[in-house]
């Protein structure tokens, strides 16, 4: 007999032979994988030896192509166009930082939102062949983050909802109040001051018996920075992990204390001195220690005053957010003290501490078994859990593997993953036996499994559930759950019966028996006087009564003679057809309402839902038809209402469930910008980019790159009726080029200190063109912002000022600033009744400010057409406006009788802006300023820094802005009508600064120049205030008259 020849194999998912496992000419197969193996040589080429992966096409590692195409299957590797994915959700899936997603033409309905992994590419193969649609239109469509390139792609669908966008940010959701965040920022703004502060006292008499030399304080310095910026983590993500990492460093791999033998409690009672600091600088209360002079303490007097001292400077604030200061510290100093082997403290993780106002959660599903492969960067693993489905992002911590070096060193231990990709992966396969497959990333040694590992589980359990299935809404009862309205939340493994239907046919009703025919779940009536009729909850009854005539309308009762059942009621008692679908078992009655025909009652016995029962099926809910995630439309207590779909068949909540609220890390700190190229949006009414600088926010990183996330493009055209081209808000940055937006809503809007650079690109139609608003100040989610002191008095008319209370804040070009209250000026004049039987244009006066220093009036005159007042137009927006004067606008009436005209004004803040500033020495800089003050300012006077919305806009073509948002009507040949005071709108102190042409070839040189082609004249703001303020022939020269 011959003998068999086998070749090496293996039945574990992801599991791949090493080079070392395998001879020249030899084969390896995964039979679970079906996938086949062989060690290539080539060393004379360069190659060396590796493994490869047959029919694979190329090998598996950073910078792998995966394919997609609309033949494809997402079991497929995607390694090649022969096993290519069928979605791109499925390709980013397996993808790690550096590989490139090629889409083939076809069509993709994702389920979105796709999350999209650092410094990976998506290129479609063909522009307009290559079609996107998100199949959830009130979700975003892609999350991108650091260095994501996409590339010839066409998006298509539905209308978007809920200010849905193609891409967007990864979302930091479920995350702390607002008030968490300020006072990270205040933290991070001042770590060297509580370093410094800390250092000092521990250097000090008052610490006695103790000193540290030069080098051992800055060591104790940085550790302190270290561990507040874990805190700043913590206290706005939610949770104890980064302050765990930041204990356990004070250890070395053998547990042994490190680094500070012998400092434990000097260590220890620096951390617990360190907290006072702290909660003095996030509360703006001045700090008097004076143990340094290097710097000194920043604040910010913009954020809100705590509800209950009702002040920002008070040192007994927002205790909330002092008391999680505190415990997290606390995590540290207690590592330190009881050391990492058997503390609870340094295992687990928790989301929940006092004061918390996030979404908080301590459940963490253990890992029992787990195996990586290091070449393909594959972990398999299982869990208790079963909530999961593939596509789930899961944060995936502390697995405990053993790696040998290779080298003859030995084999090390190390928790797993190691941050380089994160910890947050998609599920890449779930497979019978509830092996779950992600991809991690690959490694050059090879990892044993040794114990430990968990996934954070962020879901609550939901304890009941009402469907109606006419409407398609559900409410959802989960103790403890944080969501608002307007949340995406996902639900999972809900367990509903769907009942079967019963009619019941009523044939005569004599006054004292209903006679009725039909069946029920147990019995056959057949002309049955008042039958007991038999049911499980979830069924349907419908009594048919027309043969009645309504002589006898039907009710159906929770008791004879009773009120009528209700959660759930019954449909159109006392008519011809009665319907309910009883959920609750029990005795209930139908009966009739006529007075003195009470004796004509019958039984409805509602028994319990039986999964065994013929007629009755079992479903969980959802199944995916209408997707996995939802928007919050209600919130009660516990209770959460949203629109799950409609559907023909009654449902009854059995039990069962989970809630995920929304939870999203973010991005992170961005250094190199998404960058989008050579695409097209056509889904209406979404955003083609929504850029939110708050996703970007820095946690527990210290960036000096001076913007809050970046975002790059290069031809993308937004033919998304009723939509927004670009959003830029909260101090994100954009560089567009050759953006084209057709029928926007708004073409580019910025807001909350968001900044943009336009070139070379095109608004046509919609409503408005660029839009600019505000600043990035309490209203925002900015991170720039802070308060400075006039250091030295200041005069009128003088354009420099110097600030101290800065710390290393150095004030910018561009900055925008304010002092102690915002002053306005006149920003428009709205006509509100054109008035009639002018002969000559009347004077108009406009109420004078009352603010202090050069206070200057507004003046404005007045433009007639057929007897009425047709324009006013601005000369001079005057100073120093309060806007609680709301002051008033007079026209003088028409001097031969008529109608007199009105008007309104609006104000808009007066910002000065940076033009230079020294270096901080001391906290303290002298500032100048591009615009003089209008008043003095004292020393002592609060200065508000803050980061200005801002576009600067050259070579844009306006063309029929203001026509409309939907092409058919917005042709001019279709009755469009073009609103040129739409092209370019500054709200809130947000400033454009541009140069256009629209479509009559006039040129504009921001607002203050126009070059008219047709009619040969230059005008403009410019020219008409200089000609009101100095008359010389120039001047009218070059006004063309």
């Amino acid at each position: 007999m011959a003998t068999p020849i086998r070749i090496k194999r293996s039945a574990v998912p992801g599991k791949r032979p090493t080079t070392d496992q395998l001879q020249l000419g030899e084969l390896a197969l995964n039979f679970y994988d079906g996938k086949v193996f062989f060690k290539q040589q080539q060393s004379n080429t360069g190659i060396g030896t590796r493994l490869v992966e047959i029919g694979a096409g190329s090998v598996s590692t950073p910078g792998k192509t995966l394919f997609v195409t609309s033949e494809g299957n997402d079991l497929n590797s995607g390694l090649n166009e022969v096993n290519a994915k069928a979605t791109i959700k499925s390709a980013v899936a397996a993808a790690v930082p550096g590989d490139t997603v090629k889409v083939f033409p076809g069509t993709y309905l994702e389920e979105n939102p796709v999350y999209i992994p650092d410094n990976v590419s998506i290129e479609g193969l063909e522009l307009r062949r290559c079609l996107v649609q998100p199949k959830n239109p009130e979700l975003d469509l892609f999350y991108i983050s650091q260095g994501v390139h996409l590339t010839d792609l066409s998006f298509v669908g539905q209308p978007s909802q809920d200010g849905a966008a193609v891409m967007s940010y990864r979302p930091l959701a479920g995350v702390s109040t607002d008030r968490f965040f300020d006072a990270a920022r205040l933290i991070r703004q001042n770590i060297d001051f509580i370093a410094q502060e800390t250092v000092g006292y521990l250097n000090s008499n008052d610490y006695p018996g103790f000193s540290m030399n030069s080098v051992t304080t800055e060591s104790c310095a940085d550790d302190i920075k270290d561990v507040y910026l874990a805190v700043c983590h913590d206290i706005t993500r939610g949770g104890n992990f980064k302050c765990i990492e930041a204990g356990k460093k004070y250890f070395d791999i053998n547990g042994n204390l490190d680094h500070i033998v012998g400092l434990g409690a000097t260590t220890i009672d620096a951390f617990n001195y360190s907290v006072g600091i702290a909660r003095s600088c996030i509360n703006n209360h001045l700090w008097t220690g004076g143990y340094q002079s290097e710097y000194g303490q920043v604040r910010d007097l913009s954020i809100q005053a705590d509800g209950a001292t009702g002040s920002n400077q008070d040192f007994g604030s927002c205790a909330n957010v002092h008391s999680a200061i505190t415990v997290c510290v606390g995590i540290v100093t207690g590592i330190i003290q009881n050391g990492i082997d058997g503390n609870s403290a340094t295992t687990g993780f928790t989301t929940t501490y006092p004061g918390n106002g996030g979404t908080g959660f301590d459940t963490t599903d253990l890992v029992t078994s787990a195996g990586y492969d290091n070449l393909s960067g594959v972990v398999t693993f299982t869990v208790a859990n079963s909530n999961y489905k593939v596509g789930d992002r899961v944060e995936f911590r502390d697995l405990v593997f053993s790696c040998h070096s290779g080298t003859g060193i030995g084999t090390t231990t190390q928790l797993f993953p190691s941050g380089a990709y994160g910890y947050e992966f998609p599920i890449e396969r779930i497979d019978s036996n509830g092996i779950i497959s992600i991809r991690v990333g690959v490694s050059t040694l090879e990892h044993t499994y040794e114990s430990g590992g968990f996934i954070v589980d962020r879901s609550l359990d939901i304890t009941n559930a009402v469907y109606t299935e006419s409407t398609g809404i559900v409410t959802v009862t989960s103790p403890g759950v944080k969501v608002k309205v307007g949340d995406t939340v996902e639900l999972r493994n809900l367990e509903f019966n769907c009942g079967s239907s019963f009619t019941f046919n009523t044939l005569s009703g004599n006054g004292s028996d209903y006679v009725i025919s039909g069946t029920d779940r147990t019995t056959t009536h057949s002309n049955a006087n008042d039958p007991g009729i038999t049911v499980w909850a979830g069924d349907t009854i419908t009594f048919d009564n027309s043969a009645l005539g309504g002589a006898h309308p039907m009710y159906i009762r929770v008791e004879d003679d009773g009120a009528s059942v209700s959660n759930p009621a019954a449909t159109g008692e006392g008519t011809n057809t009665v319907t309910w679908t009883p959920s609750t078992p029990g005795t209930y009655y139908y009966q009739c309402s006529v007075s003195g025909h009470q004796s004509m009652i019958g039984t409805i016995t509602v028994l319990p839902y039986s999964g065994s029962s013929a007629g009755v099926t079992t479903t969980f809910f959802p199944d995916g038809t209408n997707g996995y995630t939802f928007k919050v439309t209600g919130v009660s207590g516990n209770d959460v209402t949203m629109n799950v779909g409609i559907s023909t068949i009654a449902h009854t909540y059995v039990s069962g469930g989970k809630i995920f609220p929304p939870y999203g890390a973010g991005t992170g700190i961005i250094t190199k910008g998404p960058y989008v190229r050579n695409c097209t949006n056509f889904i209406p009414g979404s955003i083609g980019a929504k850029i939110d600088g708050f996703n970007a926010e820095e946690g527990d990183i210290l960036t000096t790159i001076g913007v809050q996330g970046s975002f790059n493009v290069d031809s993308y055209t937004q033919y998304n009726q009723s939509g927004i081209g670009m959003s830029v808000t909260n101090g994100a940055y954009a560089q567009l080029v050759s953006l084209f937006t057709i029928c926007d809503d708004i073409a580019v809007y910025t807001g909350g200190g968001g900044q943009c650079d336009l070139t070379n690109s095109n608004s046509s139609f919609g409503t408005k063109g660029l839009v600019s608003q505000g600043l990035g100040d309490q209203t925002s989610k900015i991170v720039d912002r802070y308060t400075g002191d006039i250091n030295s008095p200041t005069e009128a008319l003088q354009d420099t000022i110097v600030v101290s209370g800065i710390g290393n804040n150095r004030p910018y070009q561009g900055q925008a600033l304010f002092f102690d209250r915002k002053y306005y000026e006149i920003d428009t004049i709205v006509i509100t009744n054109s008035g009639s039987g002018y002969s000559e244009p009347p004077a108009v006066v406009i109420d004078s400010p009352t603010g202090p220093g050069v206070a200057v009036d507004a003046t404005a005159v007045a433009t007639i057409e057929n007897g009425e007042v047709s324009l006013i137009d601005i000369i001079s927006s005057g100073t120093q406006y309060i806007i609680e004067d709301n002051p008033q606008i007079t026209v003088e009436p028409p001097s031969g009788g008529g109608v007199t005209a009105t008007a309104e004004v609006t104000l808009r803040p007066i910002y000065y802006t940076v033009q230079s500033a020294t270096a901080p020495a001391a906290g303290i800089s002298t500032v100048t300023l591009n615009n003089a003050l209008n008043n003095a300012v004292g020393v002592g006077t609060t200065v508000f820094f803050a980061r200005q919305s801002f576009q600067i806009v050259s070579s844009h073509s306006f063309q029929y802005i203001g026509a409309g948002n939907t092409i058919d009507s917005a042709y001019p040949s279709k009755g469009g009508v073009t609103i040129q005071e739409n092209e370019v709108v500054k709200l809130d102190g947000g400033q454009v600064v541009y140069t256009s042409t629209d479509q009559d070839g006039n040129f504009r040189i921001g607002d203050g120049v126009v070059i008219d082609q047709a009619a040969g004249s230059v005008t403009g703001d410019i020219y008409v205030k200089s000609l009101f303020s100095q008359v010389t022939p120039f001047i009218l020269a070059l006004g063309g008259d």
